[in-house]
């Protein structure tokens, strides 16, 4: 009695991981791909929260902000700290870049400034205070607006 495998076994096997795999592929780049975009949208999330922390705590007696930049060179958003609202003597303190394929949808100007109110921490907007108004940053998958990330900041601070 022989142990082993027959040449036609394995060919059944291998044909059905092939398949298999054939498959699973695209679902799984699209996985990484929305992992990417909810990364980036943490990361700027966690740096909108940094800078209203700053601000309530009036670290360096200065304004704390967040620049969202839509750029050729790959977006981007800044922390910074500001002398005031406007801003002027702005010091950025980190810069970081989105995710590979992804880009920002909104805000669409090439620079935008999120500012928050020293001690209270509430957004410094022109439109403020409106109790419905509120800033939206959306990040989407380069060609698919779609797949997207909505942060949205309210004037009174409020951030999801």
């Amino acid at each position: 009695m022989k142990k082993g495998f027959t040449l036609i076994e394995i060919m059944t096997v291998l044909g059905a991981v092939i398949i298999f795999a054939v498959i699973a592929f695209p679902h799984l780049s699209g996985l990484v791909r929305k992992r990417a975009l909810t990364a980036s949208a943490q990361s700027l999330t966690a740096f909108v929260r940094d800078a209203q922390q700053r601000s309530i705590l009036q670290e360096d007696n200065r304004y704390w902000g967040v620049r969202v930049e839509n750029v050729a060179d790959g977006d981007r958003f800044s922390l910074f700290s500001a002398l005031d609202t406007v801003p002027s003597g702005v010091i950025i303190v980190s810069t970081s870049f989105v995710r590979s394929g992804i880009e920002f949808l909104e805000p669409t100007a090439a620079s935008t400034d999120i500012i928050f109110n020293k001690i209270s921490g509430k957004l410094v907007n022109g439109n403020c205070p409106s109790p419905t108004f509120n800033l939206l940053v959306k990040l989407a998958r380069i060609g698919d607006s779609n797949s997207s990330e909505i942060i949205k900041i309210y004037c009174n601070g409020h951030i999801e």
